[in-house]
């Protein structure tokens, strides 16, 4: 599979509509519509902060990039890798926290999978199947962590079911048919 990042078609746009100001140095800067562009002058910006190469608006956007681009992919990989280094070293509260943390990612993951479906109008009407394709374009900078964000989903969604049960049968179908290799490790979350 690809390595995505906040520059790939599609991301792109989602990651502006989801961050305003960032959105707003990108137009000031005429990179709302080529994220290459923007990636060549978060590039620039990285290690010097484009002193003598980039204007100073240009370094505002290429700094607030870098930020951006921690918050949506870095973040979470971090958080895991400390929270597994202190779980094998026995700090069980600290690796508690960092799990917490996970759940945090997690939950902004759902908003900003929320507001997705909101804006495509499919609310009421949609399917187990389109709602998790939209998930999974929400989390495509996190799919190595596609198997617990799922498990999460459908936790969530089940919560807040008026259905649990039918809808439950919907999603082990789709599993089913669709992924049938993962369907073990979300049974769990599934109500009989």
């Amino acid at each position: 599979m690809a390595k995505y990042t906040i520059y790939s078609k599609g991301i792109w746009e989602r990651i502006l509509d989801k961050h305003p100001d960032l959105r707003e140095l990108a137009l000031k800067c005429g990179v709302e519509n080529n994220p290459q562009k923007a990636l060549e002058i978060r590039q620039e910006c990285k290690y010097n902060f484009g002193f003598g190469k980039l204007t100073d608006i240009e370094r505002d956007l290429g700094i607030k990039l870098q930020i951006v681009e921690f918050i949506e992919s870095g973040f979470l990989n971090q958080v895991v890798i400390t929270g597994k280094f202190h779980e094998e070293n026995g700090a069980f509260d600290y690796s508690a926290a960092a799990f917490q943390l996970v759940l945090s990612d997690f939950e902004n993951s759902f908003k900003d999978w929320y507001r997705e479906v909101r804006k495509r109008n499919m609310i009421e009407t949609s399917s187990f199947a389109e709602f998790y394709d939209v998930f999974l374009e929400v989390i495509t900078l996190k799919m190595e962590y596609k198997i617990p964000y799922t498990k999460l989903f459908i936790r969530k969604l089940l919560e807040n079911s008026s259905n649990a049960k039918a809808d439950s049968l919907e999603i082990k179908q789709y599993f089913l048919s669709k992924s049938p290799e993962i369907l073990p490790e979300l049974i769990e979350e599934l109500i009989e």
